[in-house]
């Protein structure tokens, strides 16, 4: 994270200290009022090559610095302590200086810290988030503990989402068997309400169903008992 830059006989400017905080940092003001100048001094710092162009008017050299935290993996990575000093000095007969907390390096080895340390988009540079081969350098440049915590707490609410998606699925399932069920019942009761039943209608019906039941051996009996009948009449009456 970038805490502070210096900008002296760099372009317009002369000498200007801008220092930066947690949170978001707006540069704002008119056209001509140095904002692009600012970003290019930020151009610098991130290992862009430097031009003696930019040297401001009747002085010999410029120079921008900066002063940047890194967390952990970071310093482990290029062996550096939480906070580093970059400078670019740019001078018109053709020396070019790049240094790391007062040690001089190379342009490589700036560019390759910078990476890390963030990057500078212009308008159309949002087009990269568009591109899956970015996602794993942009996961790169978070803090690993904080891509842990992140990961950490993704998987817990995956868990979670899974979790009430199946609980959602049941409730679901659940709803289309007490509809189907309600269906059959319906159907049970228009079933029964065509039938025009009234009460006591049962007991009736099964008294009839007993009498039908033994129909044929009710029918044989009486047929035997006027059978009997009428044969002990004829003989009474022979007798007499």
């Amino acid at each position: 994270m970038i805490k502070s830059i210096n900008i002296k006989d760099f372009a317009l400017i002369q000498d200007i200290d801008i220092n930066f905080f947690d949170g978001l940092t707006v540069l704002t003001g008119e056209t001509g009022a140095g904002k692009s100048i600012i970003l290019e001094s930020l151009h610098l710092l991130f290992a862009k090559r430097s031009d003696q162009e930019m040297i401001r008017h009747g002085k010999d050299r410029a120079i921008v610095s900066g002063v940047f935290s890194l967390n952990k993996v970071q310093q482990e990575l290029f062996d550096l302590p939480e906070e580093i000093f970059i400078s670019r000095e740019i001078d018109k007969s053709g020396r070019h200086k790049i240094s790391i907390n007062n040690q001089v390096t190379t342009l490589g080895r700036l560019k390759e810290i910078t990476e890390t340390i963030g990057s500078i988009h212009s308008q159309n540079d949002t087009f990269l988030l568009l591109d899956n081969n970015e996602y794993l350098n942009f996961i790169d440049q978070v803090d690993q503990k904080e891509v842990t915590k992140l990961l950490s707490n993704y998987l817990i609410s995956r868990s979670n989402y899974l979790d009430l998606k199946k609980h959602l699925e049941k409730i679901k399932q659940k709803k289309q068997s007490d509809i189907e069920q309600k269906d059959f019942l319906q159907y049970q009761i228009e079933e029964l309400n065509s039938f025009n039943l009234v009460l006591g209608e049962k007991e009736e019906l099964e008294l009839s169903y007993e009498k039908l039941k033994h129909f044929d051996k009710i029918s044989n009996s009486l047929k035997e008992t006027y059978y009997e009948l009428d044969n002990n009449v004829n003989i009474a009456l022979l007798y007499n």
